[in-house]
């Protein structure tokens, strides 16, 4: 099972607590609450939505499919930056969780 967070209710699914993979999953709660997580989320759902524009106006401007495809590595960027700011948040409460502190 595939374990993941709801961020409008902040449960976890799918990891046993206190494991690594929830420690990660809680990190996305705290990534999506702090002031970067919210303008990275923001600035990252906005590259994705410049991606479909521009695949559309590559309809009728070859210029699209780059901007296009400069918009999608943008958020993919993003996307990359969250999973490895969670996953550097679950290493180091997890060491924090096992040595007591």
């Amino acid at each position: 099972m595939t374990a993941f967070v709801d961020l409008k209710n902040k449960k976890i699914v799918g990891a046993k607590e206190n494991s690594l993979t929830w420690f990660h999953e809680k990190g996305h709660i705290v990534y999506n609450e702090a002031e970067r997580g919210m303008r990275n989320e923001f600035q990252r759902q906005g590259f994705f939505n410049a991606t479909i524009f521009f695949l559309v106006i590559n309809c009728f401007w070859w210029f699209g499919k780059y901007l296009a495809a400069m918009a999608f590595f943008l958020s993919t960027i993003y996307s990359i930056y969250e999973e490895a700011w969670c996953w550097s948040y679950a290493f180091r409460e997890r060491r924090k969780f096992k040595h007591g502190k």
